[in-house]
């Protein structure tokens, strides 16, 4: 937890948090490298976890996309 922070949801499958600090800002937590993205609504979060694009930290390590170009 984050002082002034309280835990809205979790989605531990993606390591990821939903938090809000006490003035209703929301943002998207990684609960791996304790990286947060601020989010403008609570809705954006759901578009930036799955797209796994999000934590600097995760994206480093995601495997290099295939080129699909024939």
């Amino acid at each position: 937890m984050i002082p002034g922070w309280e835990l809205v949801y979790d989605h531990p499958e993606d390591h990821a948090q939903v938090i809000r600090s006490e003035e209703s800002i929301y943002a998207l937590a990684c609960t791996l490298h304790r990286h947060a993205k601020a989010l403008s609504t609570q809705n954006e979060e759901r578009p930036w976890r799955e797209s796994g694009g999000w934590c600097p930290e995760c994206v480093a390590r995601l495997p290099p996309v295939a080129d699909e170009t024939p």
